[in-house]
């Protein structure tokens, strides 16, 4: 049996390859069975994206699990040993996505709208708008490069222009990224997003289809909020500890406006970015999957109650390590500041009055059981999001207790 079409890889896969498919399937890190094993391996479905080479797309049966593995054939001796999957005389059969010829084919595929007929299903190829003529379609990839910490999907970053996704696991209904990426390109003027690009749906002999990949433009990571406010504060911190530099501050207050102005700046744009994607969410009440919800009572409580579940853990963690604060005047305050509720003998967080609370969740739902995020806003914000805060609360009432005078 040769490798020379896609019919042989398939059959090759199903009966002498199988050991060696399962092998590869058990070594990689999107593949979540690994801590009880893999029994049964089976190919669902497949189709041909190259027939020269051959390429092809398989969905999987993995102990009754599916996964979508793209798979391609080279020559044995350009097979990288992470990616071979099986080899044969002078073939080998590995995943595709260090292939610059599979990722064109792909971009390809959805720039021109393709669909390709499987055994049983179709894989369904679309992009934003019309479809492109074959010479209007994506130019041959120059630089690809895998993104490794993934732990679910396997993400290619194009040219440092696009990122393709491949979703190991693809879910029943229409992926949360195709879905609201497209709400809020088509519907809204929020641009505060990653460009949705192109996506690839598999739809089975009874209609019901599942997203296996997904194309955005690419966006640079320069690093996560969290980390970017926990050294901003550090670094205020330790300017505070520092003699004042210039001596016509007029006060404590004035000095800390002074230093922590940069990073309280960035943190009312990212207040006015969500604010805005939270509005951008609930501005078509039309849209079932978007159209917002009246906020409950309940709901509030049960934020309350995680909200104060997470402050116990921080504080017992803190406790416990001992040495995660730093000593002196700023982790000395930062440690006394860790479970203030305890020396007032409140609780951690208080389920508000019912008294003029109102509210709605933006909940953007798929039609698949799991979905994305909710997020909570007032009315009031809605009315006047421009509202500063009152009076009594001073504006860097937020930072905690190390910075303060």
């Amino acid at each position: 049996m040769s490798l020379s079409s896609p019919s042989h890889v398939v059959d090759f896969l199903c009966d002498p390859g199988r050991g060696a498919l399962r092998s590869f399937l058990v070594r990689q890190r999107w593949f979540a069975g690994k801590a009880r094993g893999l029994e049964t391996v089976a190919i669902e479905d497949w189709t041909i994206l190259d027939a020269a080479r051959p390429v092809l797309l398989l969905l999987l049966q993995l102990d009754g699990e599916r996964y979508y593995v793209p798979v391609a054939v080279c020559p044995a001796d350009q097979a990288a040993p992470a990616d071979l999957i099986a080899g044969h005389e002078d073939r080998a059969i590995v995943d595709a996505h260090e292939n610059p010829g599979f990722i064109r084919l792909l971009l390809e595929a959805m720039a021109t709208h393709r669909e390709l007929r499987a055994r049983h299903g179709r894989f369904v190829c679309r992009s934003p708008g019309p479809a492109a003529s074959g010479e209007d379609s994506e130019a041959v990839p120059r630089v690809i490069v895998r993104i490794t910490a993934e732990q679910s999907n396997t993400s290619v970053v194009v040219d440092r222009t696009l990122i393709l996704k491949s979703i190991r696991r693809p879910q029943p209904g229409v992926n949360p990224d195709v879905e609201i990426l497209g709400f809020l390109a088509s519907r809204t003027d929020f641009r505060h997003i990653p460009p949705l690009r192109g996506w690839i749906d598999y739809v089975d002999g009874q209609g019901n289809g599942a997203t296996v990949a997904v194309l955005q433009g690419f966006v640079d990571n320069v690093g996560d909020g969290w980390r970017y406010a926990l050294a901003g504060l550090d670094a205020l911190c330790d300017a505070l500890e520092s003699p004042p530099v210039r001596e016509s501050v007029s006060s404590p207050e004035d000095r800390i406006a002074s230093l922590a102005a940069p990073l309280i700046r960035d943190v009312r744009t990212l207040g006015v970015v969500t604010g805005g994607l939270h509005a951008a969410l609930s501005s078509d009440p039309q849209e079932p999957a978007f159209r917002p919800e009246p906020v409950t009572y309940e709901d509030v409580g049960r934020w309350c109650a995680r909200i104060a579940r997470e402050l116990e853990e921080v504080a017992f963690d803190t406790t416990a390590t001992g040495t995660a604060l730093p000593p002196g005047r700023c982790g000395d305050r930062a440690a006394a500041s860790t479970r203030p509720w305890e020396a007032s003998g409140s609780s951690a967080a208080r389920v508000p009055t019912r008294s003029g609370f109102t509210g709605t969740i933006i909940s953007a739902r798929s039609s698949r059981p799991r979905m994305a995020s909710s997020c909570w806003t007032s009315k009031a914000s809605q009315r006047a999001p421009s509202r500063s805060a009152p009076a009594s609360i001073h504006p860097f009432a937020m930072l905690p207790a190390c910075c303060a005078p």
